[in-house]
């Protein structure tokens, strides 16, 4: 079974060679298995988390604490929201292309004798959705403060920008295993 060839017209183009029903289904598949079923999935769990968040109200009378609790809780929301719609809004442009072409049969090859445009918006989404893996650190550096800590941590320490004294003293060091105190 071979799918993905250089055409005979274009070498220097990985294409899908001859598009016939046995592909088209493979590439239904293949986009069920790799982003509706995983879309779905994050998004119905992260909804019952922001729901489980948004209705939890701790027993016990209130405290001090409660409006950093609550601030927590709106952080932790809107980085559940953010991560799963960049998560979609990456993926999704090169999943519905790949359904398109499953559905037309048409290579990227004839789409580009077609429609040069098209062409052009295909081979970007299919590039946005490889580079995922260089998008998700810095989904992780943005939203969860723990890893900022550490990373400057260990970035102040490499560099010697500044003494071990003034480092944050709640941060373990990870090498050493020992904590700052």
């Amino acid at each position: 079974m071979q799918i993905l060839d250089s055409g005979t017209i274009d070498q220097t183009l990985c294409d899908y060679s001859n598009i016939t029903d046995f592909e088209s289904g493979t590439l239904i598949v293949f986009t069920t298995l790799n982003f509706i079923i995983p879309s779905f999935t994050i998004t119905i769990l992260y909804w019952r988390i922001i729901v489980n968040q948004r209705n939890h109200i701790r027993p016990g009378p209130p405290s001090q604490s409660e409006s950093h609790s609550a601030n927590q809780k709106y952080r932790l929301i809107k980085s559940l929201y953010c991560i799963s719609v960049c998560y979609i809004s990456i993926a999704s442009p090169t999943f519905m292309l790949m359904i398109a072409i499953a559905i037309t049969q048409k290579s990227f090859f004839e789409i580009r004798q077609e429609n040069i445009a098209l062409y052009w918006l295909c081979m970007f989404s299919v590039s946005t959705n490889a580079n995922v893996a260089i998008f998700n650190p810095f989904l992780c550096f943005k939203f969860d403060g723990n890893i900022r800590q550490r990373f400057l941590k260990r970035f102040i320490k490499r560099f010697h920008i500044i003494n071990d004294a003034e480092i944050d003293p709640k941060i373990p060091d990870t090498a050493s295993g020992v904590v700052n105190k």
